[in-house]
């Protein structure tokens, strides 16, 4: 099963995220870079860009063998209910899955749900689907299985008021309840049921062809309850640093401004496994070109001006 994930991108095809309905069409990794300069010592003149405040950029590590090494933002945030943002999303969707995913197709493909349900109508006009879920999918640390309490506390926390989610209602705000969960109306978003340990409905208030697609944003991903706690947008975010994710890659080290580093989660539930040792994004600025050309990266946009030369 393909995915829009990273472990596609060994065929040479930079990382492309998917995320439809939300403003974000589709994010081609490419650009910026870090000057290092690597013991030239005269820096190559570059340095009026107007980076006064930027961080004095660190040289990177050796690389290991299949390592994969990429430019990437310098996120905002790293919590799923919290990304309004392509740079964040861009890693949220290596270390978080929901429910659902796009294909590189763009086809919808079930994700940690077994199949794509089908939608059931019922008699008041709203519209029930069932996700049954994979059973054996574990969060990072391997402590426990992913249940339907997870996805449902994961859900509500992105609609929930105290989270301040600039998101959350966007993509969730179809389902039955949510707007009086916002509201702070009621305790709790009636459309989203738990069956049973691996068993989820959720009811939207009408028929809708697009829903299921609004699930493969982050603000539909699940998270571990026990380590997110009463954080919420602007506070007690330092579980990111460290996030208990299910995605196919683990956060081994965020080096503010400076790289963010990716390694495969072993367990990871779909196919194929990722199959590299390591994805180091740097996030230090600088032409991602000239990085590229001093193979400090592996991949990188090429604009047209530099097309005919390169």
């Amino acid at each position: 099963m393909e995915t829009r994930r990273l472990l596609l991108v060994l065929g040479g095809i930079a990382v492309v995220l998917v995320l439809v309905l939300g403003g974000l069409s589709l994010a081609v990794m490419g650009g910026g870079g870090d000057g290092n300069g690597d013991g030239n010592g005269d820096g190559n003149g570059d340095g009026g860009d107007g980076g006064d405040g930027a961080p004095e950029s660190s040289p990177l590590p050796q690389r290991v063998q299949g390592e994969l090494r990429l430019f990437g933002p310098d996120p905002i945030t790293l919590d799923p209910a919290c990304a309004s943002d392509a740079g964040s999303a861009e890693y949220i969707v290596e270390i978080f899955s929901g429910l659902v995913s796009f294909d590189r197709d763009l086809k919808l493909i079930p994700d940690i749900a077994e199949e794509i349900p089908e939608p059931v109508k019922n008699s008041d006009g709203t519209v029930t689907y069932i996700f049954n879920l994979r059973q054996g999918v574990k969060f990072h640390d391997g402590s426990r299985q992913v249940t339907a309490e997870d996805f449902k506390f994961s859900m509500e926390r992105s609609l929930d008021p105290r989270t301040l989610s600039p998101v959350g209602i966007v993509y969730l705000d179809d389902i039955v309840g949510a707007r009086e969960f916002v509201l702070g109306e009621a305790d709790e978003v009636t459309g989203i049921r738990v069956v049973d340990d691996f068993t989820l409905e959720i009811t939207i208030d009408e028929p809708k062809s697009y829903f299921l697609a609004k699930l493969t944003y982050p603000t539909a991903y699940v998270v571990d309850q026990r380590e997110v706690g009463d954080s919420n947008c602007f506070r007690g975010a330092q579980w990111t640093l460290k996030p208990n994710g299910t995605g196919p890659f683990k956060l081994e080290e965020w080096d503010l401004g400076q790289r963010i580093v990716l390694i495969p989660n072993e367990g990871f539930h779909l196919d194929p496994k990722p199959s590299l040792a390591k994805v180091t994004y740097v996030l230090a600025g600088g032409s991602a070109l000239v990085m590229y050309e001093n193979d400090e990266i592996d991949l990188t946009g090429v604009g047209i001006n530099d097309i005919e030369r390169i």
